[in-house]
């Protein structure tokens, strides 16, 4: 039987598909991603795994609870007479290992000569087993657990955003690559019809007129490469945000505005902050210590406090013991050489920190000169394509008079398609970029900043 979660992913695709999308109707940046972390089944898994830990936290803590454990036995032996039996016993284990534990029973017989008994049971460990450490040890080892699967999937959440992100803007680059190529391929046809045209009236050689069908015959593939691209690109978006490829709207262009960063210092403190990297690796150092101090409390002799007392029983008379157990494992080697690889633990895990920190202020870093690169490159990038343009007007001016060659001309194009191409590209690295800044930082989900991107 499906699971609510996936009943609702597949009744969202149902419905979907029986939307008719409006000509206008577009799917923007932020639209995607939210769709994505609404309806991709990848996400969703590993959302409902998400709380297998949490289902192990609540039995650990039940411990911590009142156990009540009824009975009822009703018996008959030969020879013998019956009995009715029935008991009500309950426990409960307090923070510092305390277990205390009530019982009451009430016996029938066939000769009526019936019985109650109750009875109060305490126990203390000392030592090796005493405190809130100790008790909870298997309480802290789950709560680490969901700490930890809640890191990992706020990460993969992350992940896809940068993915729906990566595709989102293939899918742009690739349909303003295709409307280019598609203009590029109606300009080359254009110069095949002038070429021969001029051919005829001998101002022009069969070498031009080659030319020419080469720059077209290169446009129409290039054509046909970005339609190919455009559609894998397409259907990759599509599965990110848990669609078909045929329900995916028309893509919304995306505006890049000026924003403010901030500087280096404050990035990289903003990282060790909220990057789910480090606090993992601070709770793996922080459990890691905490095995440590249980497993040398191994070395102390294992001391328990008992008390009975029994106010009700069927010689009514009051009836209680005290005593003290003790006991320890004569060899002590293998406790030893548990603790060194608790302490070998601590130390990888404190490696692990500093080569986290390290990670963090190389990825901050990069992200923020990225930026700063890609501002640079934007602004070469739109010259070259205002140089190119004009470039192109000249050729297609001086062509038909013959006072520019057909391989000017071809050159010409070839660098103004590259131009535009160019821009496009550059544009969309700056959105990506904009994203992987603020993953780098930490602050993908929630943040304001790349949802206005």
């Amino acid at each position: 039987m499906l699971p609510p979660a996936s009943k609702k992913y597949l009744l969202f695709l149902f419905v979907s598909a029986l939307f008719v999308r409006a000509e206008d109707a577009k799917l923007s940046l932020p639209e995607a991603i939210e769709q994505a972390l609404q309806h991709n089944f990848t996400l969703a898994a590993r959302q409902i795994e998400l709380t297998y830990p949490n289902i192990q936290l609540q039995i650990a803590q039940s411990d911590f609870r009142w156990n009540i454990r009824p009975n009822f036995l009703v018996e008959k032996r030969q020879n013998e007479e019956g009995t009715a039996t029935a008991s009500l016993r309950g426990e409960r284990q307090f923070s510092p290992g305390t277990l205390f534990e009530v019982s009451a029973s009430w016996t029938g017989r066939e000769n009526n000569d019936n019985g109650e008994q109750v009875a109060l049971r305490l126990e203390q460990p000392l030592f090796q087993n005493f405190g809130k450490l100790s008790a909870y040890r298997y309480v802290d080892e789950a709560d680490y657990q969901v700490k930890i699967a809640q890191l990992r999937f706020q990460r993969e959440t992350e992940n896809l955003i940068l993915r729906v992100v990566n595709s989102y803007t293939m899918a742009l680059n690739q349909s303003e690559r295709l409307r280019q190529e598609m203009a590029a391929l109606i300009r080359a046809a254009d110069l095949v019809r002038l070429v021969e045209v001029k051919q005829r009236q001998g101002r022009a050689t069969g070498v031009d007129v080659l030319e020419m069908k080469m720059l077209h015959q290169q446009a129409e593939l290039r054509f046909r490469q970005a339609e190919e691209q455009l559609i894998q690109s397409r259907a990759d978006l599509a599965e990110l945000i848990g669609r078909v490829s045929d329900q995916l709207p028309e893509l919304e262009e995306l505006i890049l505005e000026e924003k403010e960063f901030p500087a280096l210092a404050d990035a990289e403190e903003m990282a060790r902050t909220h990057r789910p990297e480090r606090k993992q690796v601070l709770l793996a150092y922080e459990n890691a210590r905490r095995n440590l101090k249980l497993e040398e409390r191994e070395l102390y002799p294992d001391v328990r406090v008992l008390g009975n007392w029994r106010p009700v029983s069927e010689t009514n008379e009051n009836e209680w013991f005290a005593g003290i157990s003790a006991g320890r494992s004569v060899d002590l080697h293998v406790t030893k050489l548990q603790i060194e690889q608790e302490q070998n633990q601590v130390q990888a895990a404190l490696l692990q920190i500093a080569a986290t920190e390290l990670q963090l202020n190389r990825e901050v870093l990069q992200a923020h000169s990225r930026l700063q690169t890609l501002e640079r490159e934007m602004e070469i990038a739109t010259s070259q394509v205002m140089l190119s343009q004009e470039r192109l007007r000249m050729a297609n001016g001086l062509f038909p008079s013959g006072r520019t060659s057909s391989v000017q001309l071809r050159d010409a194009e070839e660098e103004w398609v590259n131009a535009q191409t160019k821009k496009t590209d550059v544009t969309l690295q700056q959105v990506r970029a904009r994203y992987e800044f603020w993953y780098v930082l930490g602050l993908l989900l929630g943040s304001p900043e790349p949802a206005e991107d």
